[in-house]
């Protein structure tokens, strides 16, 4: 990795190291970028975006950017999901523009499942009773108390919870 100018650059904030695809970049406007831009991983506006570019045998003054020795591998397509029988996207929360619904999507906490229509609000949970005890029929994996199965309809994870 070589940083490739003839003058020195003019006084500024120094831009953001990042890494895009395991190769070396540096967070600038998508305008300035002359290689591959790369959206989600630099803070700022929507236009500052993760840089690199493919090593040139020549660097000009203009070339004030940091050169890499390889073009970053085409990214992973975001994973599609559903949020309440809406299509949707698994992507950042910070790039969605409609509505993010978590526990959708693997990977970190903020790649949410992304729809541009707002999910339908979700129909009440039924009530039920184990054991003389009242409960709620939800998912297992929702429950912080005891699941009985056998005691509602749908999924065979849906069974009734109760917490006394």
């Amino acid at each position: 990795i070589q940083c490739c100018t003839t003058a020195a650059p003019p006084p500024s904030t120094p831009a953001a190291a990042c890494t895009a695809n395991g190769i070396a970049g540096t967070c600038i406007s998508t305008s300035q970028c002359t290689g591959t831009s790369t959206p989600g991983l630099c803070s700022g506006a929507a236009d500052i975006q993760c840089c690199t570019t493919a090593a040139t045998s020549q660097c000009t003054a203009a070339d004030i950017q940091c050169c890499t020795t390889a073009a970053p591998p085409p990214s992973t397509p975001a994973a599609a999901c559903t949020a309440n029988g809406i299509a949707g996207t698994c992507i950042s929360t910070s790039q969605c523009t409609g509505t993010s619904t978590p526990g959708l999507c693997s990977g970190a906490a903020d790649i949410q499942c992304c729809t541009t229509a707002a999910p339908p609000p979700s129909t009440p949970a039924a009530s039920c009773t184990a054991n003389g005890v009242a409960g709620t029929c939800i998912s297992t994996s929702q429950c912080t108390g005891t699941s009985t199965p056998g005691l509602c309809s749908g999924a065979a994870d849906i069974q009734c919870c109760t917490t006394a």
